[in-house]
């Protein structure tokens, strides 16, 4: 009996969780955040929604988050991100070091944080029809993929 209590009680808080992510997002971020997932989930990916309400998915490896922003609405802003960890082959200050060179790149940009490091792209979409990232989804990942192996020859 009391499992089956512990299992209702999970499955409340999930629920509960879930709508209270859901609840920050207006319908026009809800859609778009939809719409952007139901396209990855076309192109072969398999998108999950994270804790903190980010489309999380896997290419090479590599995961990468999708946020709509909750607090842009007309237009609204949306960015694709990966993150790597430093470590003692490749330690933060090779990073700091770098980011004059890295600048360089327009389409996206490199953000440095005490534990990790992030390579990011950010864009404005006017509608909840996705297709403005979505027409260039596979340009940027190809730009981020040459930023990560610039940082990688490092």
């Amino acid at each position: 009996m009391k499992r089956i209590q512990t299992i209702i009680a999970l499955l409340l808080l999930t629920t509960c969780t879930a709508f209270a992510q859901s609840a920050e997002f207006n319908d026009q971020q809800l859609r778009l955040r939809r719409n952007i997932s139901n396209w990855l989930r076309n192109e072969g990916f398999q998108p999950e929604i994270d804790s903190d309400g980010d489309i999380k998915f896997k290419r090479e490896g590599t995961t990468y988050y999708v946020e709509v922003s909750k607090k842009d609405t007309s237009p609204m802003y949306v960015s694709l991100s990966c993150y790597y960890r430093y470590n003692d082959d490749f330690p933060k200050w090779k990073i700091v070091d770098a980011m004059p060179s890295l600048s360089l790149w327009k389409a996206v940009k490199v953000a440095i944080y005490n534990e990790n490091y992030a390579i990011s792209y950010q864009t404005y979409l006017p509608t909840t029809d996705p297709e403005a990232f979505t027409s260039i989804f596979y340009k940027i990942l190809g730009v981020m993929d040459g930023v990560a192996d610039e940082i990688g020859e490092l």
